[in-house]
């Protein structure tokens, strides 16, 4: 099924108000200290967490009236495209698991992102 060019504009309508939202407004939340490291939910804390918490639900509802009347599909597609932006201004994993030299320092590390995604 191909998608019509009024949904494909919902489509578009909702990840632009997730990426400026999320993407771009949110980033000083998640920017880690250091630019080449990335984001973790450890360096957020629970003040941003429930602020970003309040932005998903509020990009949610928005988004659901923006792509009416398939806001329900559509509506919750504006987070993961703010978070791609997240992805790709942060650093990659592979800095963070070579700053630890220690085998216990990197299984410290394993359980400390094991409940982050």
């Amino acid at each position: 099924m191909e998608l019509t060019w009024i949904n494909k504009l919902r489509i578009a309508a909702v990840a632009a108000l997730g990426i400026v939202v999320i993407g771009i407004l949110a980033w000083p939340l998640a920017a880690p200290v250091d630019p080449l490291l990335p984001v973790r939910a450890a360096t957020i804390g629970l003040p941003g967490t429930l602020l970003l918490l309040v932005l998903a639900l509020g990009i949610g509802f928005v988004g659901y009236f923006i792509a009416w009347p398939h806001g329900r599909e559509i509506g919750i597609l504006g987070v993961p495209f703010g978070l791609t932006i997240w992805a790709g201004r942060s650093g990659p994993m592979r800095a963070l698991t070579q700053m630890w030299d220690d085998t216990a320092e990197r299984t410290a590390l394993v359980h400390s992102i094991r409940a982050e995604p």
